[in-house]
Formats: C-alpha cells, structure tokens, sequence
C-alpha cells in the first residue's frame, strides 16, 4: 500500500498480487487499487461481493475505508457508524487511518472522534 500511497498505482496492483493476507488483498486490491486505475465496474463488482452484507461486524471499517476512497462519503459515515455500532477495533486507528483521508473534513469525523473520546485524549496529551 505504500506505493499505492506514493501514486504508483499499477506498481501498487502488482505488488499487492502478491500480499500473503487474503483481507488486506481483497479490499485494497479488488476495491481501492482497482477503482484507482479506472477499472470502476471490476471494482464494484469485486467488492459487491466481498461485502455483500456490509452489516457483518468484520467488515465495518473496511467498507468505510472503501468508500471514502471511492468519494461516498454518505456511504463510509455508515459504516463508520456500525464500526462504533459493534465496537470494531479498527476504530482504535481512526486518527491515522489513510484511507479515511477524503473524509476527515467533514465535519461528522470530528464529531465522530469526540464521541469516542479521542478529542479528549488527544488534547489531554498536549496535543499529540
């Protein structure tokens, strides 16, 4: 995902052939990378059916992080919702998640990080 990051994202999809953990291959390559190179209708038909219950607790914070690379951001504040919903422990990244990035500035992630408190601690700390 580093490459993915980076802007290389034909380097990114070959790299990720290769990624030894079936999750992370699914939803990054068959979702975001594919979506990233224009491949949209492969992408969806991909992740139809990887999330195909997007209610399941395993799959909160990856259907988010999914569409907020795709610009729905309706659509991840939902997930994100359920994540808090069924205490998915992805939640512990939020602040540093990269593939929530298109949606921090909405002004429902701020209210979404203080409702678990992270504002607070962050705060508390200083500021880091």
């Amino acid at each position: 995902m580093s490459l993915f990051w980076l802007g290389e994202i034909e380097a990114a999809w070959e790299e990720i052939q290769a990624e030894p953990l079936d999750w992370m291959r699914w939803w990054a390559a068959l979702s975001v990378i594919l979506h990233r190179l224009g491949r949209i209708d492969e992408a969806q038909e991909n992740f139809a059916k990887l999330s195909k219950d997007e209610e399941q607790e395993f799959a909160t914070i990856q259907c988010a992080d999914t569409y907020a690379q795709w610009g729905d951001a309706e659509s991840a504040y939902r997930n994100l919702d359920l994540a808090v919903e069924y205490g998915d422990p992805g939640l512990a990244q939020l602040l540093v998640d990269p593939f929530l990035h298109p949606i921090r500035d909405d002004p429902r992630f701020a209210t979404l990080l203080e409702k678990l408190g992270f504002e607070a601690k962050r705060g508390s700390s200083g500021g880091h």
